[in-house]
């Protein structure tokens, strides 16, 4: 059995990639860039809030501080 390639037309398929080397370390370009983007959005996930994020931490606060002020007024209730 014999088996042949057939080479596309299209000089641009035919072309092998850019390539980076550091040492050992041999890498493409496209997948460097793929690799920034991904770092790029995991940054911004830490540093983004989540969507209507601040307005629910607001409204839990207030319902721990009102939790609060019911159990300092049924302790001193108990107390007097």
């Amino acid at each position: 059995m014999v088996s042949t390639y057939v080479y596309p037309r299209d000089p641009v398929v035919r072309a092998a990639g850019d390539y980076l080397h550091w040492g050992v370390i041999q890498l493409s370009l496209a997948n460097l860039i793929i690799i920034l983007a991904m770092i790029a959005i995991f940054v911004l996930a830490l540093l983004l809030p989540f969507p209507g994020g601040r307005n629910e931490t607001a409204e839990h606060r207030d319902q721990i501080s009102e939790k609060a002020r019911i159990s300092e007024k049924a302790q001193s209730d108990d107390a007097g």
